[in-house]
């Protein structure tokens, strides 16, 4: 399956290509609020070679984090589907991180801390095992004060 990755929710946007699994280009932009969005895809599609009729499915990164980011993503995920017969989904930026944790093999518990600006974090606890993740606290913005000593617990 060729999948498109959309992810705008931080000052950190990213395009990415996969095909069955394997990223073939992925396209990074930082500062700034604006997102260059079609200049990425075409970048991406680009330098993997493909076409816009050849992607199949749209991943869209739903944060935490910027709701202006995250709107520009699913605005152009839902306009690519209504376009061409492709699937879209979202991923939470916890989940995402989870799956790579636990693909690189950090078992045990892990605290997810994402800037949610003026001092402000969005925090979660996981546990992870072999076999997947189980969510210990769920996602909150906490002051930095409180997020660093639910951090050190951990």
């Amino acid at each position: 399956m060729t999948i498109l990755a959309l992810e705008f929710s931080s000052e950190q946007r990213s395009v990415a290509v996969a095909v069955d699994g394997t990223v073939l280009h992925e396209a990074v932009e930082t500062g700034g609020r604006g997102t260059a969005a079609f200049a990425m895809i075409d970048k991406v599609l680009a330098g993997a070679k493909l076409e816009r009729e050849q992607i199949q499915a749209i991943a869209v990164g739903l944060g935490p984090g910027s709701y202006t980011g995250i709107r520009t993503a699913i605005a152009l995920a839902e306009g690519w589907k209504l376009a061409r017969e492709v699937s879209v989904t979202g991923v939470g930026s916890v989940t995402a991180i989870m799956a790579v944790a636990q693909a690189d093999k950090m078992f045990g518990p892990v605290s997810v801390v994402i800037n949610a600006q003026r001092e402000e974090f969005y925090y979660a606890a996981c546990d992870i095992t072999g076999t997947g993740w189980k969510e210990v606290t769920p996602l909150k913005i906490l002051p930095r004060a409180e997020v660093l000593s639910s951090s050190q617990g951990r």
